[in-house]
């Protein structure tokens, strides 16, 4: 029967063996019993033991609760004679490979012999003589077994029992039980906490592992399992491109052409002006490449500059 008491208490386990029983045939009779009769044993009256010198005789034998076995208790005997004597009859209290021994209890009329020793319980308590020279035995015995409950709590698997000191293993921890703990990622990193510390943001560990890509042009955090295959790492590249805009090789990003724009370079744009000077020779005008406005600009100018010089012309022919 296991107990369950954090504190330590003493059982006693008497085993009683009493009678006075003479060669005349004096009745035997039983000494009081003990409160606790977990282990009490009555001998017959008409119980008596005769053998050759040196034999061992068992007189009784009791078995052991489960609980009991292994502990280490103690032993106290009392073995009282009445007149005869029979010298050199021992008495063993023992158990397992363990046991306490009463010399000589009938060396002399109404002797009583006592003895206190420890022995570790087995499966069966066993009271036995070992006879003198004269190859009998009759007499009384009291024996009380005191177990001391040396018994702990540990915490096993996370639950609180109450095990014997023997029974522990190796990843017993004492009582009480912590506190569970769980691993958790917090702020992008893992940490160990107890279970009731938990907030509603932790997230279960491992922490996930944020990246930054390039998507779209612009620099984005996101988990790396998210990742696309269009996704290049930061900074990002801007492609560009060149373009011919009024008239001017300007640098745009790739997708923000206008349709008025043309590749570039620019065309050169070429105006010839035929005039004839006082010298008789033609001449060339070639407009710079520059934009409509200052194309116009010079155009207009070389048709007014030949408007002139043709008037000129035609006047000294008059």
């Amino acid at each position: 029967m296991v107990r369950t008491l954090k504190t330590a208490r003493t059982y006693i386990a008497s085993v009683i063996f009493g009678g006075l029983l003479a060669l005349s045939g004096v009745a035997f009779h039983s000494a009081p019993v003990s409160a606790t009769t977990d282990y009490t044993i009555a001998v017959p009256i008409e119980t008596v033991i005769y053998g050759d010198e040196g034999t061992t005789h068992e007189i009784t034998t009791r078995a052991i609760d489960s609980y009991y076995i292994g502990m280490e208790c103690t032993v106290s005997a009392t073995a009282k004679n009445q007149h005869s004597v029979h010298p050199n009859n021992n008495l063993t209290v023992a158990s397992g490979d363990t046991y306490v021994v009463l010399n000589d209890v009938e060396r002399s009329g109404h002797v009583i012999t006592q003895a206190k020793g420890t022995i570790t319980l087995d499966d069966y308590l066993t009271v036995s003589v070992v006879l003198g020279s004269d190859g009998s035995f009759s007499g009384g015995m009291e024996v009380s077994v005191a177990c001391a409950d040396t018994s702990v709590d540990v915490c096993r698997d996370g639950v609180v029992k109450t095990i014997k000191p023997n029974d522990r293993l190796d990843t017993d921890t004492n009582a009480p039980c912590p506190e569970p703990t769980v691993d958790v990622c917090r702020n992008d990193a893992v940490i160990t906490i107890n279970e009731s510390d938990r907030y509603a943001t932790d997230t279960d560990a491992p922490c996930p592992v944020y990246v930054s890509v390039c998507r779209a042009n612009q620099v984005l955090r996101i988990d790396q399992n998210d990742r696309l295959e269009t996704d290049t790492d930061t900074p990002c590249v801007i492609a560009t491109e060149q373009v011919c805009r009024d008239g001017k090789i300007i640098v745009i990003e790739e997708g923000t052409r206008r349709d008025s724009d043309k590749d570039a370079p620019c065309e050169v744009l070429a105006a010839v002006v035929e005039v004839e000077e006082e010298s008789g020779k033609e001449t060339e005008a070639v407009l710079p490449n520059t934009g409509p406005a200052e194309m116009l600009a010079a155009v207009t100018s070389a048709g007014l500059i030949g408007g002139t010089a043709f008037a000129q012309y035609r006047i000294r022919r008059n």
